[in-house]
């Protein structure tokens, strides 16, 4: 990314809200090992159950830019672990409200800026009789079985119905004593 041009920001629009953009060049994360790639990681916590529009500009250092725009649907879900932090075991809690049928449920544990060390499959979790509630206890180890280092964690919960293939997810924080 490239700040070398007045207004060459990185730039997300909302629902094609133009007077309202988001300036997301602090938010960028360059890869270190690709200079093609980075990532940004914003939330989005005030956006209202339903469609949205995400259209995002960059530039690069040749003064070219580029938008892309990605439509999702935000539907209503409750995630918490107890206790955290923890130190020796945490159980995560999950509860959607989305469209009626199965979903997969994914967990995945990232260090900063997003590599992943732990990822938690469908079947590992456990449903709860007549209700879309759904648990997972977590001794902290990675997906080798090794016990992770003490330290701050993202984790991020992906639901996926069955039958619509409608996408929810959240990101939150894990502290590991």
């Amino acid at each position: 990314m490239s700040e070398n041009g007045l207004g060459h920001d990185i730039v997300l629009t909302i629902d094609g809200d133009s007077h309202n953009k988001i300036i997301l060049n602090n938010d960028f994360i360059s890869n270190s090992e690709n200079y093609t790639e980075g990532s940004i990681l914003y939330p989005f916590d005030k956006l209202e159950q339903g469609r949205h529009t995400l259209s995002l500009k960059a530039w690069d250092s040749y003064n070219n830019s580029s938008t892309v725009s990605i439509d999702f649907v935000i539907q209503y879900a409750e995630l918490m672990n107890f206790p955290n932090p923890f130190s020796n075991a945490t159980t995560f809690q999950y509860y959607h409200t989305g469209s009626s049928g199965p979903v997969d449920i994914y967990l995945t544990y990232m260090i900063f800026p997003g590599k992943l060390v732990h990822k938690v499959m469908p079947s590992e979790w456990k449903e709860s009789d007549g209700l879309p509630l759904y648990n997972y206890q977590w001794n902290g180890s990675n997906d080798n079985g090794y016990k992770l280092n003490q330290g701050l964690y993202i984790y991020m919960v992906t639901s996926i119905n069955q039958q619509s293939g409608e996408t929810n997810r959240i990101t939150q924080k894990l502290l590991i004593q």
